[in-house]
């Protein structure tokens, strides 16, 4: 088992809502994913299943095909 953390940097938007980058934390989850692998020292195909926590809930709304249509809004907002 292995354990990584990556920082994100937290934008202010119209109105004052707090907002993240959703291109920024998929960079983040792909830079800690191959953190952990390389800990590990195990090959991509091994990793059996991811968990991701979190300090309060944030979210986005998202298309029918799955992508993004606005950053993610902070709890904090």
């Amino acid at each position: 088992m292995a354990t990584a953390a990556h920082g994100l940097v937290y934008t202010r938007g119209v109105g004052g809502t707090m907002e993240l980058p959703c291109d920024a934390v998929a960079t983040a989850l792909r830079v800690i994913i191959a953190r952990v692998i390389e800990q590990a020292g195990i090959a991509p195909a091994q990793v059996s299943s991811v968990a991701i926590t979190s300090q309060a809930q944030t979210f986005t709304i998202a298309s029918a095909d799955g992508q993004p249509r606005r950053p993610f809004i902070s709890w904090q907002d």
